[in-house]
């Protein structure tokens, strides 16, 4: 008996606690369906994805610079064998005298620089740009108000 008395007030506790509901005004209702849409969140993920493009097709306007360097560090130089003869050796020199090439360390570097002065493309891709931003927008304020009606 005693199990099926906590039973029984075990279901209505759960029961209570499941009924009891937020009454909302009907501005708290737009506010929170605003607030948590899975449609104005992607929109507005698509409009901060449109300012992300216009900055990508902005950079290309902007100067580039490019650096690049190169270090070598041999160990051993390359040794080539040469006819004493070639050195100027008398007659009772070596027949080949060891001898090497280039340096131990060696550093190079490079830098370039670009800008895009002008290309109508350009411009075209930026005017194209503000308005893919002003497009998305709109489709926010729309999607925001359907979803108040």
């Amino acid at each position: 008996m005693k199990k099926l008395v906590i039973t029984i007030f075990l279901c209505v506790n759960v029961l209570l606690s499941y009924s009891q509901t937020n009454s909302f005004s009907l501005e708290e209702a737009i506010g929170y369906a605003l607030e948590h849409s899975i449609d104005v969140h992607q929109q507005m993920l698509n409009v901060k994805s449109s300012e992300v493009q216009i900055n990508e097709v902005r950079s290309r306007g902007l100067p580039q610079v490019n650096f690049e360097a190169d270090y070598q560090h041999f160990l051993q130089l390359p040794t080539s064998l040469f006819p004493s003869s070639f050195a100027g050796g008398g007659p009772n020199a070596p027949e080949y005298v060891p001898v090497e090439f280039g340096t131990k360390n060696n550093l190079t570097a490079t830098i370039a620089a670009n800008w895009l002065v002008f290309d109508a493309s350009y411009l075209i891709g930026l005017k194209a740009a503000k308005e893919y931003k002003t497009y998305r927008g709109q489709v926010l304020e729309g999607t925001k108000e359907q979803l108040k009606y």
